[in-house]
């Protein structure tokens, strides 16, 4: 069968004159049945004319050819036989699309992209954008520019939906397709090369990338499938235009996140977690770091063994939660803290940048970054307090690859702008407190509440069993963390809370933890927003951070609270047990260990 085009005053007439004929459900029903299709995929639409139109446009075209073929057959059908069989003549005379070579490789990638929205009549509509497409007369670059449409639709659509696509194949779309053409067009005309064709996008980049990441994956596999040895075959063809706020932080997944926005086995879990130490301490303690973790906290970047290797920076807008990994790539990997100047006397935690570059599938696929000029991100490479990105969760060992966070954007070009008199971008500012006893005798490391030992080593295994996040008590708050003045009120607001929440735990100990002797419990500070607890500071941090504010508060608490609470001195090693288990680039593994735990909760 011919592409159906509802531009054409013919097809519309025999869309109207079907629906004339053949209204009755009976009538419609017998017609299926004699065409050998089944009445159940009869389109319900709120009119006869609407269902007509999706028979047409969405069933197969042998089907469509049969159904037809019945009418014209039929005695109630005269009133659009002649219409129906010019129809049928002009479609048995055109060649499909499909003895067309050079349409190959373009249907196959667009049926693989749209194929979760539109089902079977994928290939159909594929078909149809491909010979569009191909009227362009690309000279041999005709794959190149399917995939540039295909990128377009992903990064610019404001909804991603079978009506859409049908509609760009049919021709009724036309604003989508100018869009596309005010930017393919001049480009050829002034013969860029396709691959260097640079695409403007809106703040709404962030959001739509991550709500389509599997948009994405099902993009790449696609193209790795199709043109394996594509030295692009993992990055976009567009060079992407974006503004967004460049943070030297790192994400580490929430809670709905993970469990895809579903609060029941959180809620589970804390329903039925052990009353360890004490039932009430149990509650406390659950609800704060559930809470914190709820929407996924960000850790600095410091510059421990964890870090070695490239890294990536937050790029976002808005929200941490609402941000993309950045690594920033010039021919080798240029850290954003050595890129970027700051206001010498405020500190701000996000910057304001343009930042030209693609999107980067990772696993990266096959291509070559000697010549490609690419990333070459594999596990070893990355550092790994992000590892996350490019390995798959240990709870689903059977996930591919490219399950957890797929996507990071490959910037090319970083341009800082004027810092604007109020800019925002918000995330946690947050310290963690490890509640703990005092150690059994001098030099030794605390003791657990449970009076559990620690593991001796870091094995997955054994610490994912000693549930250490049950001692952990987080401390936030929400802010506004590129605008200097905000951000200094948020963080004096941060001290105050912390300090509060410790001396509430120290004046109602025997209710919260009977078990702990008066005298023995300790609160140490293991980590913070700008505090890494390792033996490494952050690479930027303000000129006063979180614990040097914290130890002036201190001051002026009573020496019995003040002794409780345990800050590292500066310069000072760690503690290893503290280090090793609870330090911010060891926060990923923890989270991943609670995720795990939570699953593993649920089994029957």
């Amino acid at each position: 069968m011919r592409r159906i085009d509802f531009t054409d005053v013919r097809t519309r007439e025999l869309q109207r004159a079907l629906a004339e004929a053949f209204w009755l459900e009976g009538t419609v029903r017998e017609l299926f049945g004699l065409a050998g299709i089944p009445f159940a995929k009869y389109p319900r639409a709120p009119h006869v004319m609407g269902a007509w139109h999706r028979i047409l446009a969405d069933f197969k075209a042998d089907e469509v050819g049969a159904l037809l073929g019945v009418v014209v057959a039929r005695p109630d059908g005269a009133k659009c036989r002649e219409l129906v069989q010019a129809f049928l003549d002009e479609a048995r005379t055109e060649a499909p699309h499909e003895d067309r070579p050079e349409l190959t490789d373009p249907i196959e990638l667009l049926e693989a992209v749209f194929k979760s929205r539109l089902g079977a009549g994928a290939r159909r509509r594929a078909r149809e954008l491909a010979a569009r497409l191909a009227s362009l007369h690309l000279n041999g670059a005709l794959f190149d520019a399917t995939r540039l449409a295909v990128e377009y639709q992903l990064l610019t659509a404001a909804e991603l939906s079978a009506s859409l696509i049908v509609d760009l194949a049919e021709s009724r779309r036309e604003d989508r397709v100018r869009g596309f053409d005010k930017i393919f067009r001049p480009a050829v005309a002034n013969d860029v090369p396709l691959r260097e064709i640079e695409l403007r996008v809106e703040h709404q980049f962030f959001s739509r990338t991550l709500e389509r990441r599997e948009d994405w994956a099902t993009y790449f596999r696609a193209v790795a499938r199709i043109r394996p040895r594509d030295p692009m075959v993992a990055t976009t063809l567009f060079r992407i235009r974006v503004k967004g706020y460049v943070v030297p932080q790192y994400l580490v997944a929430g809670l709905l996140a993970e469990f895809d926005d579903d609060w029941h086995p959180v809620i589970e879990n804390y329903e039925n977690q052990p009353e360890k130490p004490s039932p009430a301490f149990a509650s406390y303690q659950a609800s704060l770091w559930n809470t914190w973790l709820m929407w996924g906290p960000s850790i600095p970047i410091c510059g421990c063994a964890e870090w070695h290797g490239l890294y990536a920076h937050q790029f976002g807008y808005g929200d941490e939660d609402n941000s993309l990994p950045l690594t920033y790539f010039t021919g080798e990997h240029v850290p954003f803290e050595a890129s970027q100047g700051y206001p010498p006397n405020e500190f701000v935690g996000a910057r304001l940048s343009r930042v030209v570059g693609r999107l980067r599938w990772v696993p990266p696929g096959r291509s070559d970054p000697a010549t490609s000029g690419e990333l070459d991100l594999l596990p070893v490479r990355l550092a790994r307090a992000q590892r996350a990105i490019v390995t798959p969760t240990r709870r689903d060992p059977d996930a591919p690859r490219d399950y957890a966070r797929p996507l990071l954007f490959q910037g090319e070009q970083l341009q800082s702008g004027d810092v604007p008199a109020r800019s925002y971008f918000s995330a946690y500012q947050w310290l963690m407190f490890l509640v703990a006893r005092s150690p059994a005798a001098p030099g030794e490391p605390p003791r657990r509440l449970d009076l559990e030992p620690f593991p001796e080593a870091d094995d997955p295994v054994k610490r994912r069993g000693k549930t250490l996040w049950r001692d952990l008590v987080p401390v936030y708050v929400h802010a506004n963390i590129a605008d200097p003045k905000a951000l200094a009120l948020q963080r004096s607001a941060l001290i105050r809370t912390a300090i509060a929440t410790l001396r509430q735990l120290w004046h109602e100990q025997e209710a919260l933890l009977p078990n702990v002797v008066p005298g023995e419990l300790r609160f140490h500070l293991v980590g913070a927003s700008d505090f890494t607890g390792c033996e490494s500071a952050a690479v930027f941090a303000p000129t006063t951070p979180l614990i040097a504010a914290l130890r002036a508060a201190l001051a002026h608490e009573e020496p019995a609270l003040r002794e409780a609470i345990l800050l590292p001195d500066d310069g000072a090693p760690p503690v290893p047990e503290l280090a090793r288990f609870y330090a911010t680039c060891q926060l990923p593994e923890l989270v991943d260990d609670y995720f795990h735990y939570v699953q593993e909760q649920r089994k029957p």
